[in-house]
């Protein structure tokens, strides 16, 4: 007899907590409830350069360069992939640059031209990104052309090591 008058107590108590929490569950808003298990985090990043379609992406978190190459819609034909880590995670707010190979269509070694480049050739030379390649231009429009290639050393924050890296690949 104390065995079913137990399980009745419990039954009871079940049965009024249960109706007691949906009456809560209930009044929650439906937009209100996150599955956090299936929510993705994304990523808002950029790329330019020699991509068929540069630009900005959305992509998942723990995405990496690869991934985002791909949205982009690859490669263009003339990318320099020798020193880019395709396999690097995707920081949010990140903005990529893939470089252009500095070859002619006979696959020989052209040099960029300190004098009349764009800035976004200027960004193809090793250690040269959007803050230097404007700073070689402002350079040259209020001095003049450059006279000698080491003349660039000149250019604020351009000094002996980047000059190294640069020789080879500039002209005047």
């Amino acid at each position: 007899m104390k065995v079913i008058i137990i399980v009745a107590i419990f039954t009871i108590v079940y049965v009024l907590g249960m109706d007691v929490a949906n009456k809560y569950i209930s009044q929650i808003p439906s937009n209100s409830i996150v599955d956090v298990e299936h929510q993705k985090q994304t990523l808002s990043v950029s790329i330019r350069g020699a991509i068929s379609y540069p630009g900005s992406f959305e992509v998942e978190s723990n995405s990496n360069l690869n991934t985002l190459i791909a949205l982009a819609g690859g490669l263009t034909s003339n990318a320099d992939m020798s020193a880019i880590n395709t396999s690097v995670i995707l920081q949010n707010g990140q903005d990529y640059y893939i470089p252009y190979v500095n070859y002619d269509s006979n696959n020989v070694s052209i040099k960029v031209s300190i004098n009349t480049a764009s800035g976004e050739l200027l960004q193809t030379l090793p250690n040269i990104g959007e803050v230097y390649a404007r700073r070689i231009i402002e350079y040259r429009n209020n001095r003049g052309d450059f006279k000698t290639i080491e003349e660039i050393q000149n250019v604020n924050g351009i000094g002996k090591a980047t000059f190294e890296k640069l020789k080879d690949l500039i002209c005047l």
